[in-house]
């Protein structure tokens, strides 16, 4: 009955495609303005279309693992559950970090050095492979959040830009190279993130001569830093994040394919 039931849906995502097809071919006789305002319109469609594809395949997947491969190796699903407690809690400490450690003070002075003295006292009488091993992971942890966040954005909102999934063995060049330019974008902002909020694990580095003292002293820069406006505007976009994904946990598909009757996205 599920196959049947997902075979209908690809037979729907079947037609949606063509009906994008011939929506595609119709904008080449459109001009000026009406012609923006019908692309937008096709961009956010072909993303939705894009959305419901991967989610769909995704099910069939997990529909074949569940009667052709036995469940799948029982190990997974709870080595996902143990990483993704670890990423909760790896999460919930940042933010402790970030309001002890660089934005509350006392006697002008930070309250905690947190993660800072975590690092120091990983580093056994000059030692410094378990704390290099820490520093990468909780700062590598933010790389792969940003990715994971970009995923989450595509997943639900359709105005900006497509999913590009990696998956193994079936990646496309444009997925890939649009996750490589995502990591190399993110690593600038991160590497000066965690060089501000490590100042004290990575001082007299040169990622601290860069970050903490030529560029947080930029004359258009210097007020950004001087009031913490990006501090405070990642704080609030977490707690944004945090209360959306509270209410509404599980992606779902942009449209419900078992309530079309016609091909249309």
């Amino acid at each position: 009955e599920k196959k049947k039931e997902i075979g209908m849906r690809a037979q729907t995502l079947i037609e949606a495609g063509s009906f994008l097809e011939q929506e595609k071919r119709e904008l080449n006789l459109v001009k000026g303005w009406e012609k923006r305002r019908k692309i937008n319109k096709y961009r956010t469609n072909y993303n939705k279309f894009q959305q419901m594809v991967y989610m769909l395949d995704k099910e069939w997947k997990v529909l074949n693992l569940a009667f052709g491969g036995a469940g799948g190796n029982p190990i997974i699903p709870w080595l996902k559950l143990v990483c993704g407690a670890f990423a909760a809690v790896l999460s919930v400490c940042w933010i402790i970090h970030i309001l002890l450690y660089q934005l509350l003070q006392r006697n002008r002075a930070p309250i905690s050095t947190f993660f800072n003295v975590f690092l120091q006292d990983l580093d056994l009488n000059g030692f410094s492979l378990f704390s290099v091993i820490g520093f990468g992971v909780i700062v590598l942890y933010l790389l792969w959040a940003t990715m994971k966040g970009n995923m989450k954005f595509g997943m639900r909102f359709f105005f900006c830009c497509p999913i590009h999934p990696m998956e193994k063995g079936e990646t496309l060049m444009n997925s890939f190279l649009f996750n490589v330019m995502l990591l190399l974008i993110s690593s600038v902002a991160i590497t000066q993130f965690a060089a501000n909020a490590l100042a004290e694990y990575a001082r007299f580095t040169d990622a601290d001569m860069i970050f903490g003292v030529q560029v947080k002293y930029l004359t258009f820069f210097k007020i950004f830093w001087a009031e913490n406006i990006f501090l405070y505007m990642f704080l609030v976009w977490a707690l944004l994040t945090a209360l959306y994904l509270a209410i509404k946990p599980a992606d779902k598909p942009a449209i419900d394919l078992n309530a079309v009757r016609r091909p249309r996205v």
